[in-house]
């Protein structure tokens, strides 16, 4: 609740004074406010996984949040528009599919994923982040788990 008091805050106060300023200068600082709230909630989706899987204190899970935003800026407003999407149609469909688990599932998985991706890039830094061996990484992974298809997903009790 602390941290969406210091989202409101600048949204609440700090926009409207700078809007209210006019002219070229409380445009750019009203914006600025603006963008800043946006990446700071982009930031935010990350933190209660960041916190809940590193077992980390506050300023750890922040820092582990700020860089798997800043990895891929993309990828954190993809997965914000995801789980708005995935709290907006639950209540179309009675709250059967998807809902704020599969937003809160999807945020973790995505966390831990870049983790692995994280951790390889501090493990060797003079790799290009483009040519990141998934394969390599996910192959823990893969051993527990197996490997599994859509129709073992969709009829599991035929295999």
């Amino acid at each position: 609740s602390a941290m969406a008091c210091v989202m409101i805050v600048p949204i609440a106060v700090a926009l409207p004074f700078y809007a209210s300023m006019g002219g070229i200068l409380g445009a750019f600082l009203a914006g600025l406010v603006l963008w800043l709230t946006a990446a700071f909630a982009l930031v935010l989706q990350y933190f209660l996984p960041a916190r809940t899987r590193a077992g980390a204190g506050y300023l750890s899970a922040m820092r582990l949040s700020l860089t798997v935003f800043l990895d891929a800026p993309l990828f954190s407003v993809w997965l914000a528009v995801n789980s708005l999407f995935c709290i907006a149609l639950s209540p179309l469909v009675a709250f059967l599919l998807p809902g704020p688990a599969a937003a809160t599932l999807a945020t973790c998985e995505a966390l831990r994923l870049r983790r692995y991706k994280l951790e390889w890039l501090g493990r060797s830094p003079d790799n290009a982040r483009s040519r990141t061996p998934w394969k390599e990484l996910l192959a823990q992974d893969i051993e527990n788990l197996g490997t599994r298809s859509l129709s073992q997903l969709v009829f599991p009790w035929k295999h």
